[in-house]
C-alpha cells in the first residue's frame, strides 16, 4: 500500500501547536480527516478523531487475528476433524440449545 499523500490543509506546525491553533487543528482533522504535525519539515506526529484512530486499532486487531486464524488452518489435521453435528452431540447440545442461548461476541 502506497503512503496516502496529505494536501496542504492537512499539514500544521508544531509551532501552530504552541502559538494556541490546538483547538483549530483538532475541529480540521474531526471535520477533513488526520492532520500531518510537522517539524523542521519532518513529520513529527498525527493529529486524528479519536474515532477514526479507534477504527485504525480495531482494524489492526482484526487483521492480526485473520493472520493467526490463517496460520492455525494450515497446521491442522483436517483428517481429524468432526462435524458439526457430531460436535453437537459429543456434547450433548440440541441446535435448541444453541438457539436459545444467549449471543456472545467471542475474540
Amino acid at each position: 500500500m502506497s503512503p496516502k499523500v496529505f494536501g496542504e490543509e492537512q499539514i500544521a506546525t508544531v509551532s501552530e501547536l504552541n502559538s494556541g491553533k490546538a483547538t483549530r487543528i483538532l475541529k480540521k482533522a474531526r471535520v477533513n480527516g488526520p492532520i500531518l504535525i510537522m517539524k523542521n519539515n519532518k513529520t513529527v506526529g498525527i493529529v486524528m478523531a479519536v474515532d477514526e484512530y479507534n477504527q485504525i486499532i480495531e482494524d489492526a486487531e482484526n487483521y492480526q487475528l485473520l493472520m493467526l486464524a490463517e496460520k492455525r488452518l494450515t497446521q491442522v489435521d483436517l483428517t481429524k476433524t468432526i462435524s458439526w453435528e457430531e460436535a453437537k452431540t459429543c456434547l450433548g447440545m440440541s441446535q435448541e440449545d444453541i438457539d436459545s442461548a444467549e449471543d456472545l461476541e467471542i475474540e
